[in-house]
């Protein structure tokens, strides 16, 4: 039994403050994405949508995946998967590290997408790109595999994450940078790209446009598979 469709949405966390520099990866919401949390869970509950919830492991991720899980009622369980390891290398020198995140999230991203970061900081955006590839090609598996023994598995995901997730997956499977607004931000706090996968065809939708990228995704799939087996754990 094939399942029909999944839809996966890839958002970024919301709100946290500014200008923290390497204090990004601890910082947590702000009562503003605390409260927008809580909106969008709400809008979701309102159009039947209960849906499993992945994050990456940064507090501010994991808050906003909570109260989207408790806002809609979900009754799945909350995953988190780690995200580091593949934006930032493990054997990053601290100093080099410190100096990449002096800057606002903007022009560092902008400086990331076109390969100015040093690699002895940062994996590259293709690289963050097949990885989390890697990790949503699970989900509709997950769905089938419920639809099969007769449980109604989530018709439904979150996958709770950042940016520069959002921004190298765009670029990778489109070939398209998402165009910053007048707050100079890439992706704004709780913005989503989504994939719907059916049965023939995975599409990717991001600021009302429709991305058939069945093709692409499953080629980087196959070579994260790849990269995940020469990767040094």
């Amino acid at each position: 039994m094939a399942f029909k469709r999944l839809r996966v949405k890839v958002r970024r966390h919301a709100q946290r403050p500014t200008n923290q520099g390497i204090g990004i990866f601890t910082s947590l919401l702000t009562s503003s994405g605390e409260k927008k949390s809580r909106a969008l869970a709400k809008h979701l509950r309102i159009h039947g949508i209960q849906p499993k919830v992945y994050t990456t492991e940064l507090k501010r991720n994991i808050r906003t995946g909570q109260l989207i899980r408790r806002g809609t009622q979900s009754p799945y369980p909350q995953r988190t998967r780690s995200w580091g390891k593949y934006f930032i290398k493990p054997t990053a020198p601290k100093k080099e590290l410190e100096e990449v995140f002096k800057g606002e999230a903007h022009d560092i991203i902008k400086k990331w997408l076109k390969g100015e970061v040093s690699e002895r900081v940062l994996y590259s955006p293709h690289e963050c790109a097949i990885n989390t590839l890697h990790l949503l090609r699970f989900f509709p598996r997950a769905t089938q595999r419920a639809q099969k023994y007769s449980y109604k598995g989530p018709t439904h995901a979150e996958f709770i994450a950042h940016d520069v997730t959002i921004a190298a997956l765009l670029h990778e499977l489109t070939g398209q940078v998402p165009v910053p607004k007048p707050e100079k931000e890439y992706v704004r706090p709780l913005e989503a790209l989504q994939f719907t996968f059916t049965p023939n065809q995975i599409t990717l939708r991001f600021r009302g446009k429709n991305y058939n990228v069945t093709q692409k995704f499953n080629e980087l799939v196959q070579e994260a598979r790849a990269f995940k087996k020469s990767k040094p754990a």
